[in-house]
């Protein structure tokens, strides 16, 4: 299947999931408008759910967002990247829902 064709396709699933199983349920007006009910609600965690289950009703590997805590933190200098200034070097990375 082609990139965009299959782009489409988890477009549609995902948007016919939140509309039948999540919107008004779990996901409301106000977490749309409302950063603080947005994540009190979790917001976020919704639509990872629908984006995976789109992504498995596509037929594709959809794979969630995972926290990966390394030791010792990742040194940005070690891989070429300059330390923004007051920035101080996170031992987390967020990994989105990928395909």
């Amino acid at each position: 299947m082609q990139t965009d064709k299959l782009s489409r396709e988890i477009v549609r699933k995902c948007t016919s999931i939140l509309k039948e199983e999540l919107w008004e349920r779990v996901i409301t007006n106000d977490m749309i408008i409302n950063y603080g009910k947005a994540k009190v609600g979790n917001l976020h965690g919704a639509l990872q759910y629908a984006l995976i289950k789109a992504g498995l009703k596509a037929g594709v590997l959809a794979i969630p967002e995972y926290r990966i805590r390394l030791k010792p933190p990742l040194n940005p200098s070690k891989y070429g990247l300059q330390r923004k200034k007051n920035a101080c070097i996170q031992s987390r990375r967020r990994i989105l829902t990928g395909y």
